[in-house]
């Protein structure tokens, strides 16, 4: 028990200097390591040298949370890496964007490893925060009040997910953990999206009473 002791204290100091250093997929081994130790204290709650780690180890987490989004932010905002996801098939020109930067690609990997060691909860932000950023042009875009909200314009909405998913694949290659299953992920936030979009545009045709049977015909269809 004792040398389990010190093994887990090296580690939890590894673990800070990995975090500080911003070496994510590093610490993402680490914090697996970690938790695995940690198991095997969970008798030991109360004695002090055990609890002060258990502390420490909270705070490494929730510190090393707090890092990953702030930098994963900065890549969407600066328009590199994440970002200009949203820009995937815009139906604007050829809505290419540019390519991501290697850089930022290799960092927000290194940060979804991370985000995937830290567990079910910061990997349910992570996805929230990549489909907020993705989806982001397509909510502006295909706004069920302005012009390119028509239920005529519904065929273009499956034109314009799939062209997404077309350049997610293409820049995105191994940047998000295969058990995250991305493109199920973006296709039903494409969906949840496009149902609330449909359904305001079909009540406020009903109220208006300027619904097109042809156009509704053909939407279903399609």
């Amino acid at each position: 028990a004792l040398k389990r002791l010190q093994m887990l204290s090296s580690a939890v100091e590894q673990l800070r200097a990995m975090c500080a250093r911003r070496l994510y997929r590093e610490a993402a081994h680490l914090l697996l390591a970690v938790a695995q130790l940690s198991v095997h204290f969970e008798p030991f709650r109360g004695v002090p040298k055990v609890d002060a780690l258990h502390v420490a180890i909270d705070e490494i987490r929730a510190d090393l949370r707090k890092q990953i989004f702030a930098d994963v932010n900065k890549m969407g905002a600066g328009g590199s890496g994440a970002g200009e996801a949203g820009e995937a098939g815009s139906g604007e020109g050829d809505g290419d964007g540019g390519a991501s930067s290697q850089p930022s690609l290799d960092q927000l990997a290194n940060a979804c490893a991370a985000a995937d060691a830290l567990g079910e909860e910061v990997r349910r932000e992570m996805l929230a925060w990549f489909c907020n950023v993705t989806f982001a042009p397509y909510r502006h875009i295909f706004n069920p009040y302005g012009d390119g909200g028509s239920l005529e314009r519904t065929e273009v909405r499956y034109t314009w997910h799939r062209q997404a998913l077309k350049k997610y694949a293409a820049r995105y290659p191994g940047v998000f953990p295969a058990s995250w299953h991305m493109r199920c992920v973006l296709t039903i936030e494409f969906c949840k999206i496009t149902r609330v979009h449909l359904a305001e545009i079909l009540q406020e045709a009903g109220r208006g009473e300027s619904l097109q049977v042809a156009a509704l015909t053909h939407a279903l269809v399609k």
